[in-house]
Protein backbone atom coordinates (compact mmCIF):
# COMPACT_ATOMS: atom_id res chain seq x y z
CA UNK A 1 0.00 0.00 0.00
CA UNK A 2 2.66 2.52 1.30
CA UNK A 3 4.44 1.54 -2.54
CA UNK A 4 1.57 2.03 -4.20
CA UNK A 5 1.27 5.39 -2.75
CA UNK A 6 4.72 6.46 -3.23
CA UNK A 7 4.31 5.44 -6.69
CA UNK A 8 1.22 7.26 -7.35
CA UNK A 9 2.62 10.36 -6.03
CA UNK A 10 6.31 10.21 -7.71
CA UNK A 11 3.58 9.73 -11.33
CA UNK A 12 1.42 12.99 -10.13
CA UNK A 13 5.10 15.16 -9.55
CA UNK A 14 7.10 13.91 -12.49
CA UNK A 15 3.37 14.99 -14.79
CA UNK A 16 2.26 17.60 -13.53
CA UNK A 17 6.03 19.84 -13.24
CA UNK A 18 7.89 18.09 -16.20
CA UNK A 19 7.91 21.52 -17.79
CA UNK A 20 6.84 24.57 -17.04
CA UNK A 21 6.49 27.50 -20.00
CA UNK A 22 5.10 30.58 -20.77
CA UNK A 23 4.53 32.22 -24.23
CA UNK A 24 4.02 35.46 -26.20
CA UNK A 25 4.24 34.96 -30.25
CA UNK A 26 3.68 37.57 -32.96
CA UNK A 27 0.35 36.23 -34.05
CA UNK A 28 -0.83 38.40 -30.52
CA UNK A 29 0.68 41.15 -31.85
CA UNK A 30 -1.63 42.31 -35.04
CA UNK A 31 1.59 44.02 -36.90
CA UNK A 32 1.59 44.42 -40.67
CA UNK A 33 4.61 43.20 -42.20
CA UNK A 34 7.25 44.32 -45.14
CA UNK A 35 7.36 42.49 -47.93
CA UNK A 36 9.99 39.57 -47.55
CA UNK A 37 11.92 39.90 -50.84
CA UNK A 38 12.63 43.60 -49.47
CA UNK A 39 13.34 42.78 -46.09
CA UNK A 40 15.84 39.52 -47.20
CA UNK A 41 19.33 41.75 -46.20
CA UNK A 42 17.69 42.71 -42.94
CA UNK A 43 16.27 39.56 -42.08
CA UNK A 44 19.82 38.09 -42.38
CA UNK A 45 21.38 40.82 -40.35
CA UNK A 46 18.98 40.51 -37.50
CA UNK A 47 19.23 36.57 -37.68
CA UNK A 48 23.08 37.08 -37.18
CA UNK A 49 22.41 39.51 -34.15
CA UNK A 50 19.83 37.36 -32.29
CA UNK A 51 22.32 34.21 -32.47
CA UNK A 52 24.60 36.58 -31.36
CA UNK A 53 22.91 37.79 -28.58
CA UNK A 54 21.52 34.31 -27.38
CA UNK A 55 24.60 32.66 -27.48
CA UNK A 56 26.33 35.30 -25.36
CA UNK A 57 23.61 35.25 -23.15
CA UNK A 58 23.92 31.65 -23.06
CA UNK A 59 27.82 31.69 -21.35
CA UNK A 60 26.13 32.72 -17.49
CA UNK A 61 23.69 33.69 -14.91
CA UNK A 62 21.12 36.53 -16.50
CA UNK A 63 22.27 39.26 -13.62
CA UNK A 64 26.26 38.96 -14.93
CA UNK A 65 25.45 39.55 -18.18
CA UNK A 66 25.59 43.65 -17.19
CA UNK A 67 29.32 43.52 -16.91
CA UNK A 68 29.52 41.00 -20.54
CA UNK A 69 31.21 43.54 -22.74
CA UNK A 70 30.39 41.20 -25.54
CA UNK A 71 26.70 42.15 -25.54
CA UNK A 72 27.01 45.67 -25.34
CA UNK A 73 27.40 46.14 -29.08
CA UNK A 74 24.26 44.16 -28.88
CA UNK A 75 22.27 47.45 -27.45
CA UNK A 76 22.00 51.00 -28.64
CA UNK A 77 23.60 52.13 -25.22
CA UNK A 78 23.82 51.12 -21.89
CA UNK A 79 20.33 52.15 -20.34
CA UNK A 80 18.67 49.74 -23.17
CA UNK A 81 21.46 47.19 -21.80
CA UNK A 82 20.66 47.29 -18.32
CA UNK A 83 16.89 47.53 -19.03
CA UNK A 84 17.10 44.06 -21.38
CA UNK A 85 19.23 42.34 -19.00
CA UNK A 86 16.67 42.81 -15.58
CA UNK A 87 13.69 42.20 -17.53
CA UNK A 88 15.21 39.04 -18.86
CA UNK A 89 16.57 37.90 -15.37
CA UNK A 90 12.82 38.75 -14.22
CA UNK A 91 11.71 36.63 -16.40
CA UNK A 92 13.72 33.58 -15.90
CA UNK A 93 13.32 33.86 -12.08
CA UNK A 94 9.70 33.97 -12.64
CA UNK A 95 9.99 31.03 -14.80
CA UNK A 96 12.09 29.16 -11.83
CA UNK A 97 14.95 28.91 -13.93
CA UNK A 98 17.77 27.65 -11.98
CA UNK A 99 20.21 29.99 -11.48
CA UNK A 100 18.77 32.49 -13.81
CA UNK A 101 20.49 30.96 -16.76
CA UNK A 102 19.49 29.78 -20.58
CA UNK A 103 20.77 26.67 -21.28
CA UNK A 104 19.93 26.67 -25.20
CA UNK A 105 17.58 28.63 -27.37
CA UNK A 106 16.08 28.20 -30.80
CA UNK A 107 15.37 32.01 -33.04
CA UNK A 108 11.41 31.72 -34.30
CA UNK A 109 9.40 34.18 -36.71
CA UNK A 110 10.90 37.25 -37.65
CA UNK A 111 8.76 40.32 -38.91
CA UNK A 112 10.21 43.34 -40.03
CA UNK A 113 7.30 45.95 -39.60
CA UNK A 114 6.16 48.27 -43.27
CA UNK A 115 8.83 51.17 -41.93
CA UNK A 116 11.71 48.66 -42.02
CA UNK A 117 13.55 49.88 -38.92
CA UNK A 118 11.68 48.07 -36.75
CA UNK A 119 11.33 43.94 -35.88
CA UNK A 120 9.85 41.67 -33.73
CA UNK A 121 10.85 38.33 -33.65
CA UNK A 122 10.27 35.23 -31.47
CA UNK A 123 12.82 33.26 -29.76
CA UNK A 124 11.88 30.14 -27.26
CA UNK A 125 14.97 29.43 -24.37
CA UNK A 126 15.25 26.86 -22.31
CA UNK A 127 17.03 26.30 -18.95
CA UNK A 128 16.13 23.76 -15.42
CA UNK A 129 14.21 24.40 -12.42
CA UNK A 130 15.42 21.37 -9.82
CA UNK A 131 16.62 18.96 -11.13
CA UNK A 132 15.57 17.42 -14.63
CA UNK A 133 13.32 19.28 -15.76
CA UNK A 134 12.94 22.20 -17.65
CA UNK A 135 11.05 25.43 -18.28
CA UNK A 136 10.46 27.27 -21.48
CA UNK A 137 9.72 30.54 -22.03
CA UNK A 138 8.87 31.90 -25.92
CA UNK A 139 8.95 35.69 -26.10
CA UNK A 140 8.97 38.05 -28.77
CA UNK A 141 11.86 40.83 -28.47
CA UNK A 142 11.72 43.98 -30.52
CA UNK A 143 14.46 45.14 -32.35
CA UNK A 144 15.24 48.85 -33.69
CA UNK A 145 17.35 49.55 -36.58
CA UNK A 146 19.51 52.93 -36.06
CA UNK A 147 22.49 53.85 -38.50
CA UNK A 148 22.50 50.80 -40.61
CA UNK A 149 22.72 48.24 -36.98
CA UNK A 150 19.92 45.96 -35.46
CA UNK A 151 19.84 46.94 -31.74
CA UNK A 152 17.80 44.42 -29.05
CA UNK A 153 14.80 46.62 -26.69
CA UNK A 154 12.46 45.73 -24.40
CA UNK A 155 11.34 41.94 -24.58
CA UNK A 156 7.51 41.59 -24.26
CA UNK A 157 5.95 39.57 -21.19
CA UNK A 158 5.27 36.45 -22.25
CA UNK A 159 1.79 35.11 -21.81
CA UNK A 160 0.98 32.34 -19.40
CA UNK A 161 -0.26 29.09 -21.49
Amino acid sequence: MKRTIALVLLILMVGGCSLRSSHYELDQLEAQQLDPQLAALDLVQLEQRMNGLFTELCEGKMTIQLTNAKIAEFFADDDQRSTFIAVMADLLREADFRRQKIDRFKLGTILIEPNGVIAHAEVTYWGHFYFIWNAKVRQVITWKKEEGTWYAYMPMRPQED
